[in-house]
């Protein structure tokens, strides 16, 4: 079992104001999968085998270098579409009034399409607890 901690920063300044504000928290798993890609420029809808366990899931992060878009299990009728804006990383954990990127199962035989127009590395980390 391990922890994945989330920091959340706020900062704003103008005339007469500076504010700051920062939250974090930990989020337990008992395990995290990592997947790494540097996706191609021209990209255009690139199969990736990176299965999914909708009803295990604790915690999500899914960050693009440049903007991209990913479909889950099927490039053309997908169970969810995701889109990234570059350098932005969308950030989920259980409990999250903000929704889930994915919303059910991403299959072994479905996978991850990705499309890109820069390309650039993009990083999906997944936190897993195992308890039946």
């Amino acid at each position: 079992m391990g922890t994945v901690q989330i920091v959340r920063q706020f900062s704003a300044s103008g005339t007469g104001y500076s504010l700051q504000s920062s939250e974090a928290t930990t989020v337990s798993v008992d395990q995290l999968i990592p997947f790494q890609k540097t996706i191609a420029a021209a990209a255009s809808n690139v199969q990736y085998i990176f299965p999914i366990d909708f009803s295990q899931l604790q915690f999500v992060w899914i960050k693009g270098e440049n903007a991209m878009t990913i479909k889950t299990n099927s490039s053309g009728s997908p169970t969810d579409t995701i889109t990234l804006v570059a350098g932005v990383a969308k950030v989920w954990k259980t409990g999250d009034a903000s929704g889930n990127p994915f919303t059910a199962d991403v299959t072994l035989a479905g996978g991850l399409f990705v499309t890109s127009t820069l390309g650039g590395l993009l990083e999906i980390y997944i936190g897993y607890d195992e308890t039946p």
